[in-house]
């Protein structure tokens, strides 16, 4: 995080490189899909990031308590591209 430390900003829907990354008020959005059958326990998930050229994976389990959690997500520490500078 040290070399890019706009990564986190990069998933929501309002950072873009060209404003800095800077993030629109709240409600924060992040979008995703994902490719595997809602009835799994375990789905692989596409984070979309502007600061990227194409959506990044990570996947998430279902725990016996019914609550989903990450279980693999290194592609979303990828670098993204840097802020521009205005």
């Amino acid at each position: 995080l040290e070399r890019y430390p706009h990564l986190v900003d990069a998933y929501y829907l309002s950072a873009k490189p060209e404003n800095g990354y800077k993030v629109a008020g709240f409600p924060w959005k992040v979008a995703f899909k994902d490719l595997s059958d809602e009835d799994a326990l375990k789905l692989k998930v596409f984070v979309k990031s502007n600061g990227a050229d194409s959506d990044r994976p990570a996947t998430v389990e279902k725990t016996k308590e019914g609550i989903w959690k990450v279980s693999e997500f290194s592609s979303l520490l990828s670098g993204v591209k840097d802020p521009e500078k205005n």
